[in-house]
């Protein structure tokens, strides 16, 4: 599962004060916060507010305090938050067309997955090498880690029961840190990263079956804290 959970509630207020941005007769003042579900400020969340009138992007991160501004037309945007490879929300934020200088509070309640499986990440067949197929998906994940700077992973290595089972614990181990060394090359601390290896002891299908056994030849990413 890559989906997450969103709810927006949106206020209108006046007389905010703004830290540098000043709202205009053309530009509203949206003060964004985004938290997870119960409440704490969540950081490194990347936000875009794309225009359904022409389709231009604003876009802003939250910081430490799960804040920040941005100066948007008096229009009616979808808003996307980025997530590891998924950009999606049904919500809208409407900036009503009327006279004068307006501000927003716009609250944004926002999870990741705890547990997501890297799907486009690949390996050599019984080798630890990553295929080139792969590094678009990592390279994602190490954006999504360097904006989280609080964000601790589990990178866990799966593999069928085909084959030896100590054969496949080392692979396994062998898997996840092959991914944890490419992911601290991209920027991302080591101790933000534990690599470890199941062999085949965590199957998620039959390996009865060719498609059952695919599945289990997987990484998993376990947020351990964000």
């Amino acid at each position: 599962m890559k989906r997450f959970f969103i709810l927006c509630l949106c206020v209108v207020s006046l007389g905010i004060s703004a830290q540098n941005l000043k709202p205009t007769n053309d530009l509203a003042l949206v003060t964004v916060t985004i938290t997870n579900m119960k409440g704490s400020p969540s950081v490194g969340d990347l936000v875009r507010f794309k225009s359904k009138k022409t389709g231009k992007i604003y876009s802003g991160t939250s910081t430490a305090n799960g804040k920040f501004q941005i100066l948007l037309p008096k229009e009616t945007f979808a808003v996307l938050i980025q997530g590891f490879e998924t950009e999606d929300t049904k919500n809208e934020l409407v900036i009503p067309n009327v006279a004068g200088e307006i501000t927003f509070n716009y609250t944004i309640k926002y999870e990741l997955p705890k547990v997501f499986v890297l799907e486009n990440v690949h390996f050599d067949v019984g080798k630890t090498s990553i295929r080139k197929d792969s590094y678009e998906s990592l390279n994602n994940l190490a954006e999504l880690m360097r904006r989280k700077k609080n964000m601790i992973i589990e990178l866990a290595g799966h593999t069928d029961n085909v084959g030896d089972a100590a054969a496949n614990q080392k692979l396994s181990e062998q898997r996840a840190e092959s991914v944890k060394n490419y992911l601290i090359q991209k920027g991302v601390p080591a101790q933000r990263i534990i690599a470890v290896g199941y062999g085949s002891t965590k199957p998620v299908a039959s390996n009865e079956t060719e498609q059952g056994r695919q599945k289990n030849r997987r990484t998993e990413v376990n947020i351990l804290h964000e």
